[in-house]
């Protein structure tokens, strides 16, 4: 691949920074763990990923327009700066489900060496986006659930696989 060629990983939050037995808050809902940011630094130092977001919480986040920023897109910033790590961009679903949002990302940008999914949910359109190759499914309901040390292993490996944009045939 170019030497500009980069390894996105598309992060939701829920279920993956979290789990339900999270004790951090929010804005009086559950916020993010320590021990799961610090997983996602792993994969990130071992890989050089960029994390795009394709969870909810990217309704409060901005890319450039800080200011205009929700109190939850500041708190997650705050959260992934105190390890270094920093948002590259949000996806947009336009209201559709969020396999679209990845899908369009991933068109709009000729550059991607390698991708994948963290998230605690399967969307009715992975399938249709052949989004399941490339996910690495949480749980937010287990015990320890959230991002755990098998899953950092397993987003290593797809991450340094060189897989292109792959094929939406």
């Amino acid at each position: 691949m170019g030497d500009n060629s980069i390894k996105i990983i598309f992060l939701d939050i829920d279920g993956v920074l979290n789990c339900h037995e999270s004790k951090s808050r929010c804005d009086g809902f559950i916020g993010i763990d320590n021990s799961k940011v610090k997983c996602l630094s792993e994969i990130i130092k071992e890989t050089n990923a960029k994390i795009v977001l394709c969870s909810s919480w990217k309704s409060d986040w901005e890319r450039i327009n800080k200011s205009e920023q929700g109190q939850p897109g500041n708190y997650l910033d705050k959260k992934l700066r105190k390890v270094r790590l920093f948002i590259l961009d949000k996806t947009n679903d336009n209201g559709g489900n969020r396999g679209e949002g990845i899908y369009n990302w991933i068109q709009e940008h000729s550059n991607i060496e390698s991708w994948i999914v963290l998230d605690d949910e399967i969307f009715p359109d992975y399938e249709k986006f052949n989004i399941m190759p490339h996910l690495v499914k949480t749980n937010f309901y287990t015990i320890q659930g959230g991002l755990l040390y098998k899953h950092v292993d397993q987003a290593i490996k797809l991450l340094n696989e060189v897989q292109g944009k792959g094929s939406y045939e």
